[in-house]
């Protein structure tokens, strides 16, 4: 949207802004009925659940080999990385956001979840590792 200055997608935000009308508007309704005051109230460090959720990350192998590589695609690629921006930003946006909700919020010792949500952006991941491999391929064809 910022890349290309294609601001009439905004309108895919139309649900969110209602929202916050809505509990600017109406009496006794919240902007999100799940995080109110009693939440934010006894927030803790969690540390250990960054520590479980990175092994439960590497219990699944073949995942943390595939996000291994995309990684070091990545590094071996890197000037043309700027491309995909915005699925890294989207990416690292999310990482961070569960993260910060396993140090924070999150009280149980559950991991399983955090698993999850890194995987719910899986899908990201297949359109510049593909364009990545790509370019390696054409330029190693070159060299012959």
């Amino acid at each position: 949207m910022f890349k290309n200055k294609n601001y009439i997608l905004i309108i895919g935000l139309y649900g969110f802004f209602l929202k916050l009308f809505q509990s600017i508007v109406l009496p006794n309704t919240n902007l999100d009925p799940y995080i109110n005051e009693n939440e934010f109230s006894n927030l803790s460090f969690n540390f250990p659940n960054v520590s479980k959720m990175i092994k439960q990350f590497l219990i699944d192998r073949p995942v943390t080999y595939l996000f291994l590589i995309f990684f070091l695609l990545i590094i071996f690629n890197l000037k043309k990385q700027y491309e995909y921006i915005d699925y890294y930003v989207f990416l690292f946006l999310n990482v961070s956001l569960v993260i910060l909700l396993m140090i924070f919020i999150w009280r149980k010792d559950d991991v399983q979840s955090s698993y999850r949500y890194l995987l719910n952006t899986f899908y990201l991941i297949i359109y510049p590792m593909a364009a990545s491999l790509d370019s390696i391929f054409l330029s190693l064809k070159k060299d012959k």
